[in-house]
């Protein structure tokens, strides 16, 4: 029975390592991402960029707040995309530059230019030439949106971040309180322990010495 429960707790911690692992590194990446687009910057690693998704253009399918993977496309790559997948492309908006995430409607490979539209607008975006269009939509990360738009909240950052962290923090003293209680009783019963050793030595001699053997008395 005890082996049992030595299982399922080992199996328990297992499965306790693994969860913190992943939610750790869903956290990085998504102050890696907010640290990113605060600078202005684009999240890119091995031909990828992550992108956040700032307005309800392509609801429902990928809502305000998403974050998204897309692949980073050249100007040939751009004629190869068929109407209805996704792609990203740069714009303006009053003197500001900005990337919009947009549906393909139309792809004129001859004279090397999209139309798209967002799946919420009534109107499409015109003409947008290749060499504006900088990726390719693959998919939406939900788990990450999901923490995004918690994490945006003072309450949800306060659940999430703040409290598990005070929780680790109390749960490691607590442990170390408990190994440090644990390491000084070990200490004292191990000085008991010789205390009583040193004391039935003693004992021993003292009887030996009151009570000699026949041996010792004709020597």
């Amino acid at each position: 029975m005890s082996n049992v429960k030595k299982q399922k707790s080992k199996a328990r911690k297992i499965v306790d390592g693994i969860f913190i692992i992943v939610f750790v590194i869903l956290c990085v990446l998504l102050v890696f991402v907010g640290v990113s687009v605060a600078r202005g910057k684009t999240p890119s690693f091995f031909g990828y960029s992550i992108l956040n998704v700032k307005t309800e253009s392509m609801e429902p399918n990928i809502p305000k707040g998403a974050i998204i993977l897309v692949k980073n496309v050249d100007f040939d790559d751009v004629k190869d995309i068929e109407v209805g997948e996704i792609v990203v492309f740069k714009s303006e908006i009053k003197g500001i530059p900005v990337t919009v995430t947009h549906r393909v409607i139309e792809n004129n490979q001859e004279d090397c230019y999209l139309i798209t539209q967002g799946d919420a607008n009534a109107s499409d975006d015109g003409e947008i030439e290749y060499s504006r269009v900088v990726a390719k939509y693959c998919f939406k990360f939900t788990i990450l949106t999901f923490l995004y738009k918690v994490l945006s909240s003072f309450w949800g950052f306060l659940v999430l971040i703040i409290l598990p962290s005070l929780a680790l923090l109390i749960s490691y003293i607590i442990s170390m309180a408990k190994a440090s209680v644990s390491l000084k009783t070990a200490q004292e019963e191990s000085a008991d322990n010789e205390k009583i050793e040193e004391l039935k030595k003693q004992a021993i001699e003292e009887y030996l010495k009151n009570n000699p053997t026949p041996n010792n008395e004709e020597k």
